[in-house]
């Protein structure tokens, strides 16, 4: 299917300036086109044995512990396509924030610098209730971050926006995996070409590695069992390759 072709294809509903897939002119974009024109091929009732596979699928996988609900959750089978330049903008944006934040770590965690030249307030930067003074002076084996999440909304305009930052073991990563193994399933052929969540847990997994002390150290991913997020963690894990534990598995020997 061409793109000049696409937007008369779509058969999805009529599109509106500012949806994700058309641009300001109503025509759509070219990376939408191809989705577009894959679900505009399925019949509703093919559209509809789809999702409710998708549901069950899930629902088997433990989606429903994720979600505390009894019922079938409804998965949303469209990807979310950016565009590649948008994409690499974003990726870049992300990488330089992630990089200023463990620079900022290892500032106040160490020679305070920025505190002793007034470019942080001692009260917002030490008097903190997330800083933890009792590893202050630690050496580190790597970034202080091994896990750093934006959130970004789209304008209309196409411009994007960060509106949070989640720094403390942020989630997602566990639910993004089920989710994409679930469509991949059950709407092969739009999943097709995208990109890969392999790297993501492979580049995770050897930041985790850097940062320990030892060669033989374990690394284990921290749940519990009547957590909602349980399901996410546990999946986290295996495509990790490591254990889960809870906390009554942990014990300290010798400090």
């Amino acid at each position: 299917m061409s793109v000049q072709d696409a937007p008369a294809r779509q058969g999805l509903y009529p599109a509106s300036p500012g949806d994700d897939h058309v641009d300001a002119t109503g025509a759509m974009h070219r990376h939408w086109a191809a989705v577009c024109g894959t679900v505009a091929d399925l019949d509703l009732e093919d559209r509809r044995r789809r999702m409710r596979a998708a549901g069950r699928l899930a629902t088997a996988m433990g989606a429903a512990h994720v979600t505390g609900s009894t019922s079938i959750p409804t998965l949303d089978p469209l990807p979310a396509v950016i565009d590649p330049a948008d994409w690499s903008m974003l990726r870049a944006g992300v990488v330089q924030r992630m990089r200023l934040h463990n620079r900022v770590l290892d500032d106040l965690y160490g020679e305070r610098a920025l505190v002793r030249s007034g470019l942080l307030a001692v009260d917002a930067a030490l008097g903190a209730a997330e800083f933890e003074p009792a590893v202050a002076g630690w050496p580190t084996h790597g970034p202080r971050l091994s896990r750093f999440a934006v959130d970004v909304v789209r304008l209309v305009d196409g411009s994007y926006r960060v509106v949070g930052e989640l720094t403390d073991a942020p989630e997602g990563a566990g639910i993004a995996l089920m989710v994409r193994s679930v469509l991949a399933r059950t709407s092969p052929e739009l999943y097709t070409g995208l990109e890969p969540l392999g790297p993501f847990f492979t580049a995770l997994r050897r930041s985790l590695a850097r940062a320990t002390s030892s060669p033989s150290a374990r690394v284990a991913v921290l749940a519990a069992a009547y957590d909602p997020r349980y399901v996410e963690h546990a999946f986290l894990a295996t495509q990790l390759g490591y254990n889960v534990v809870t906390a009554d598995d942990l014990t300290v020997h010798r400090g």
